[in-house]
C-alpha cells in the first residue's frame, strides 16, 4: 500500500476493507488469503485491490493504474508501513506478479462499479 501511494499519489486508497467511513469512490487493498504453501524457499502473499466509482470507466481506469504500476516489478522494497496501530516493517519484494487483468465484478448494493485485480507478491 506504501509503495503505491508513493507511486500514484493521487488515487484514493482504503485498507483491508470497505467501512462506513471508506471514502465512497476509492481503491481498496488488501491480503486475500495469506501465504499458499509450497515446497519452495520463498514466501508468497495474496492480495487484492478492488475499486468501487460510480462511473464505470473511472474505476477501471484506477486499477488499471494499479496493475500498471505493479505488473512488471521484480526486486522492489516495499517500505514500512502502519495500519490501524500495527507496523509492517519494510521487505524486499522478489517478485509481484498479477493473478489477472482488471475485471469488471458487477456492483455494489449502492449501485457502484466494481473492479478487481489479484497480485502473489514474494517476498523470499
Amino acid at each position: 500500500a506504501a509503495f503505491i501511494e508513493s507511486k500514484l499519489p493521487d488515487l484514493v486508497l482504503a485498507y483491508d476493507d470497505f467501512t462506513e467511513v471508506s471514502p465512497e469512490e476509492c481503491t481498496l487493498i488488501r491480503g486475500s488469503g495469506g501465504t499458499p504453501d509450497h515446497d519452495l524457499p520463498r514466501e508468497d502473499h495474496m492480495v487484492q485491490c478492488l475499486s468501487r466509482f460510480f462511473d464505470k470507466r473511472a474505476g477501471k481506469s484506477a486499477l488499471d493504474s494499479v496493475y500498471e504500476l505493479l505488473r512488471w516489478q521484480f526486486h522492489i522494497t516495499l517500505p514500512e508501513v502502519t495500519i490501524d496501530g500495527v507496523t509492517y516493517p519494510a521487505v524486499k519484494a522478489w517478485r509481484i506478479l498479477p493473478m489477472q487483468t482488471p475485471t469488471h465484478i458487477g456492483t455494489d448494493e449502492n449501485g457502484k462499479q466494481l473492479h478487481s485485480v489479484n497480485f502473489i507478491v514474494t517476498i523470499k
